[in-house]
């Protein structure tokens, strides 16, 4: 029987084909559409979850209140804040801190700018993030001072295809040895390096500063809490830790600090803190971009049942002439569900295949290697295969009993005896169209704002010309003794033709100050 219902789906396909056509490739191109945004959503709510303990991992940010009273919030805090906790409160597992830190690494004649991907991290880091490692284990991975921890392909860029392990990277006047090789680290992570170095090393070259400090800020600081620990109860301790640790300091100068706990799971589209480690995601942004892929699946399949019911007049004799021979309503549901079905696997077919032809292009418009995108579980293609299945089959169910609901008489009659049966269709079909059309303006008012917002940006005038300009900047740590051989590098540049002047500065203008 159901084999008879696609033979005949499949025949009335073919027949009309221009209406075929268009009704599939509707609702292929809105599938396509979808996907594009609910993939794009799904890379950008999966940060961090690669972490095993995710759900028990949190940051302390802070916020400084000067004299002023305007409030400044920072992702990160002082050095001393990770000891203490950990001494201070016993829900504390493990405490983490990243120093991040630039400049030239050198191994054999190579030299190579790390601009803020070298990091040094407490030998706990391992315990509390699931970097995966490739060579080396966690617990010899920072065994002494001076070991070094890379990822793959920082590997593949100082030393090509040889064993890294037991190499010497210099950076800073320091020979570090590499004992372990990470994977590379997953880019739904917001922490993203190439050099790990053993903070005990810092903490030697600080002079201990950067393990008691608490003037000092620019130190990532993690923490790892105990199972069926209480973050609210933490959080509610903090007030009384930053009295104890700096009540003296805040009333001398006239400042407050506020330490706060973060999950982990809220840093990337979530933040509301200054000098995060990478850019972070806007959680209003991506929900109107959620809005935006329901308003457009919600467009096609609408679009799929307006098209189907104003082409139910030509079914009409066709539904007669079968009720006349014996044909139930629900038998002829069924009819229409299977070309409904029919219908909509081929446009869930065309929508991925052109999701797929789309996807390296719209992962150069949102600035993501395209290979992250594709990475989706088969968790979320079989929600995806379930959403696409359910709702294009509840769209097929209005035009089906539609269709099926015609009287042999008046479908066997004159198409003017059957004005008055399409009354109460009318009105559905024209509410439909309303829906359509306003979600439609929506979109494209939506589209044209942002359009016009991102040319108004990139047009802006800037105060300077930046064209034909280039910024040289110094990595090394350079004292007023060396200004003379700056000077002398200056004037080196003016005499190559081309240049037409030079500038120096203690900075880039416009970067913060």
């Amino acid at each position: 029987m159901f084999n008879n219902y696609f033979k005949t789906a499949w025949r009335n396909l073919l027949r009309n084909k221009t209406f075929s056509a268009i009704n599939v490739l509707g609702l292929g191109i809105g599938i396509a559409a979808f996907l594009l945004i609910v993939n794009y959503l799904r890379f950008e709510y999966s940060f961090d979850d690669f972490n095993t303990n995710k759900d028990r991992m949190y940051r302390v940010p802070m916020t400084v209140t000067e004299t002023d009273g305007n409030p400044q919030t920072f992702a990160f805090t002082y050095p001393a804040v990770a000891p203490a906790m950990k001494k201070d409160f016993p829900e504390v597992q493990e405490v983490v801190r990243f120093r991040r830190r630039s400049g030239i690494v050198q191994h054999g004649d190579q030299k190579i700018i790390e601009g803020g991907t070298i990091y040094f991290v407490d030998p706990a880091v391992f315990k509390v993030f699931s970097f995966k490692f490739e060579k080396g284990s966690a617990a010899t991975a920072f065994a002494q001072l001076n070991d070094a921890v890379i990822t793959h392909s920082t590997a593949i860029k100082y030393f090509g295809n040889e064993d890294p392990i037991g190499k010497t990277l210099h950076y800073n006047d320091e020979d570090y040895v590499v004992t372990a090789l990470l994977k590379d680290v997953p880019a739904n992570s917001h922490l993203q390096f190439h050099i790990l170095l053993n903070y005990n090393k810092y903490i030697q070259l600080t002079n201990g500063d950067a393990n008691t400090s608490w003037g000092w800020s620019d130190f990532y600081t993690y923490l790892l809490l105990r199972p069926g620990a209480n973050a609210h109860a933490l959080q509610s301790k903090m007030p009384a830790f930053a009295q104890r640790y700096m009540g003296d300091d805040m009333k001398k100068n006239g400042y407050t600090v506020s330490f706060e706990i973060q999950p982990l799971k809220d840093i990337h589209t979530r933040s509301r803190y200054d000098y995060e480690m990478a850019g972070s995601g806007d959680l209003y942004y991506l929900k109107y971009l959620g809005i935006a892929a329901l308003f457009i699946l919600l467009i096609a399949l609408i679009n799929y049942i307006n098209l189907s019911t104003a082409h139910s007049l030509e079914r009409s004799k066709e539904v007669g002439v079968r009720k006349v021979i014996g044909a139930t309503k629900m038998q002829l549901v069924r009819q229409f569900l299977a070309e409904t079905f029919l219908m909509n696997a081929f446009g869930i077919i065309i929508g991925f295949v052109l999701f797929k032809l789309a996807l390296s292009q719209f992962s150069l418009l949102i600035g993501q290697n395209v290979t992250d995108l594709q990475t989706a579980t088969w968790q979320f293609w079989v929600v995806m295969l379930i959403v696409f299945v359910s709702s294009t089959l509840l769209a097929g169910f209005y035009p089906a009993f539609i269709l099926s609901s015609f009287q042999p008489v008046q479908s066997l009659k004159s198409i003017a005896g059957f004005g008055t049966a399409r009354q109460s269709r009318n009105f559905f079909r024209k509410s439909l169209v309303v829906v359509q059309f306003t979600a439609a303006i929506i979109l494209i008012g939506g589209a044209i704002g942002f359009y016009r917002q991102l040319q108004f940006m990139s047009t802006r005038d800037l105060g300077v010309n930046i064209k034909q300009t280039l910024v040289l900047q110094q990595t090394a740590n350079v004292d007023s003794g060396k200004i003379p051989s700056v000077q002398s590098f200056l004037n080196d540049l003016q005499s190559i033709p081309g240049v037409q002047a030079i500038s120096s500065s203690t900075d880039v203008p416009g970067s913060e100050v």
